[in-house]
């Protein structure tokens, strides 16, 4: 009798698979989805001088970004202690593994492949945290609905949200909700759970199409106390009128678009990234606090609409920013509206650990357009919280350009970090 037996693991098909992934600077996760099922905005950047897997980091770092909107600046104090952070995803940051046995005996072969799932993210979450200086404390998962397939994309998002969230506000406490699949319902029910367990931001960095009757979901994000954080989207400006992602659609949802941020010679600055989503909800009544604010009407049906993104960050490939993934192979360069999502909630926890005693947490998305209007009168953003993003676009029609005030590709802008998180700290 003799045996044979090879492993083949899962970094070394996906690596395959990406390399033959056209075009070569847009390997993208995910695809289309069917209705009532959520994708991850989130890419891999991959050309020929970035393979699939390196073993240091390529991307920006949390130093770096830090440094672009003024996290270094604040209080080593205000770090995010006391507040926790939801992750809210999909099968999580799992993958297979295959081992091939081959027995022959008397000259017949008899081969088995035998199937293990692997939990990367204990791993994934240790490797960001040494490589940067992070505690490698402060991380919970739960599967409050059992432990579901494997997915690649969500693998990819899970890694990326739960570490940059924590590198943003390293004093925080990171519990990573895992929806066993993608299905909308599955994964609201997963936000609910976040908020029973105390969760005082939530992050979801997914979406799915816009649907008659969202409207009775909003109630899954309306929680005094909370703040939750959605991606707009990857697609740039919706094909279809009234096409935003949900739940970024919601008017109780902090809705983050992205930017493409660059260095040149020690100067940070920022242009609409052309995949970030936006446009104006085919079923959201215009909340109140984005009343005066739309660069043009959303007038729809007898009424004024919701529109999106609310604000925006680093989301653009050139380049992305640094995640470590064990079943890609280690690190990869990613980029999307999702990079932005868990920054943002970030921000929020780290506003929230700011608050005086007794003063409770940041309630809802409204705050922000105050601040934004803190000392100047709509449709102008006071720069002192906000950098207003004047350039690029996310489409060819007039309202996808990224101008003066707020527009339908970055909203309000990105955060000048250490003004805005004491300035929100106040907010009730």
């Amino acid at each position: 009798m003799k045996t044979i037996r090879s492993i083949a693991p899962l970094a070394s098909v996906i690596a395959a698979l990406l390399t033959k992934t056209s075009p070569a600077q847009d390997a993208a996760p995910g695809g289309p989805h069917a209705p009532g099922e959520a994708r991850p905005p989130v890419h891999v950047r991959l050309d020929s001088a970035h393979p699939a897997a390196t073993t240091t980091p390529t991307g920006f770092t949390p130093a770096q970004i830090e440094q672009a909107y003024g996290f270094d600046l604040l209080a080593s104090t205000i770090n995010g202690s006391g507040q926790t952070i939801a992750i809210i995803d999909a099968f999580g940051d799992r993958y297979t593994t295959s081992t091939t046995n081959t027995t022959i005996v008397h000259h017949k072969k008899k081969t088995t492949i035998t199937t293990t799932t692997n939990d990367a993210t204990q791993a994934d979450w240790t490797n960001f945290c040494n490589q940067f200086g992070l505690t490698t404390t402060g991380l919970r998962v739960a599967y409050p609905q059992g432990q579901g397939g494997v997915s690649t994309d969500w693998v990819l998002e899970t890694a990326l949200d739960i570490e940059w969230a924590h590198a943003i506000a390293p004093g925080a406490n990171i519990l990573l909700v895992v929806s066993i699949n993608n299905s909308i319902s599955n994964l609201l029910a997963a936000v609910d759970y976040a908020v029973k367990a105390g969760a005082t931001v939530v992050s979801m960095s997914w979406g799915g199409w816009e649907s008659s009757n969202e409207m009775s979901e909003d109630f899954h994000f309306n929680h005094p106390g909370v703040t939750f954080v959605a991606s707009s989207g990857d697609g740039g400006e919706p094909t279809n009128a009234g096409a935003v992602l949900y739940p970024a659609g919601s008017p109780y949802v902090l809705s983050v678009g992205g930017t493409q941020l660059t260095n040149d010679n020690g100067v940070w600055s920022e242009t609409a990234w052309s995949g970030s989503g936006g446009g104006i909800s085919g079923y959201e009544i215009m909340p109140a606090y984005q009343s005066g604010w739309q660069q043009s009407s959303t007038f729809t049906n007898g009424n004024y609409m919701r529109s999106l993104p609310d604000v925006c960050y680093q989301g653009g490939p050139n380049p992305g920013v640094s995640v470590y993934v064990t079943p890609y192979g280690g690190w990869i360069e990613v980029y999307g509206t999702s990079v932005g999502a868990p920054q943002w909630a970030a921000l929020v926890a780290l506003s929230n650990s700011d608050r005086s005693p007794g003063t409770g947490t940041l309630d809802g998305v409204a705050a922000l357009y105050e601040a934004a209007a803190a000392s100047t009168t709509p449709p102008y953003i006071t720069a002192t919280f906000l950098n207003d993003i004047i350039s690029g676009s996310n489409g060819g029609d007039l309202d996808d350009a990224a101008i003066k005030g707020y527009d339908f590709v970055t909203g309000l802008g990105s955060p000048v970090a250490n003004n805005l998180v004491p300035a929100l700290s106040i907010y009730p």
